[in-house]
């Protein structure tokens, strides 16, 4: 056999050992022997062909070991091995534990405080007891709240008006729609 065939050999028992690393469970002597067998080929294609080609050879098969690494990581958790390796992943039901999907089933609810928000209390919603967090003030018992957002387990609420502020979300569109009057008077103007 030719001296010029090596490089080519060496690199398909490359591909060879680390196809074989994937699906033996070798503690990485396969994927060691797969790397020192691609150092040798690397030797081979300058020993064999030269600078110039070994270059060649050296660029082109780390380009097509990126490509196919690239692709391999992307492709291969899909395949039937690949999801029996790794398993299907949870759904985000299965994820998201049911109480803070509780919890976010209440923003934008709206209840009364039942003790002070300094800045954490406790509210009333439905006739449900809740602990609750301000949104970064006091809030003084008994006074309207609306939960505005979930924090890790905890209910942001922030007071509101039940009397004055807009209500639903056509009221809260056609007040965004309004013209906005001073309401304090410009201290700069003549």
């Amino acid at each position: 056999m030719s001296q010029y065939y090596w490089p080519a050999i060496l690199l398909f028992a490359t591909i060879a050992l680390a196809a074989l690393e994937l699906v033996i469970p070798s503690g990485g002597v396969l994927g060691i022997m797969a790397s020192l067998t691609y150092v040798a080929s690397i030797v081979a294609a300058y020993t064999s062909w030269g600078f110039q080609f070994g270059t060649i050879y050296l660029v082109c098969t780390m380009v097509v070991a990126v490509v196919c690494g690239n692709a391999f990581v992307r492709y291969w958790p899909k395949t039937a091995i690949g999801r029996r390796i790794f398993g299907t992943p949870p759904s985000e039901e299965e994820v998201i534990p049911e109480r803070r999907r509780e919890l976010h089933a209440l923003v934008g609810a709206r209840g009364k405080t039942i003790s002070a928000m300094l800045p954490s209390g406790a509210i009333r919603i439905d006739g449900r007891v809740l602990d609750a967090v301000s949104d970064g003030m006091v809030i003084e018992k008994d006074t309207p709240i609306e939960i505005v957002r979930v924090k890790a387990n905890h209910l942001v609420v922030k007071p509101v008006d039940p009397t004055n502020g807009p209500q639903t979300a056509e009221e809260v569109e056609t007040a965004l729609q309004q013209p906005i009057d001073p309401a304090i008077e410009d201290p700069f103007r003549d």
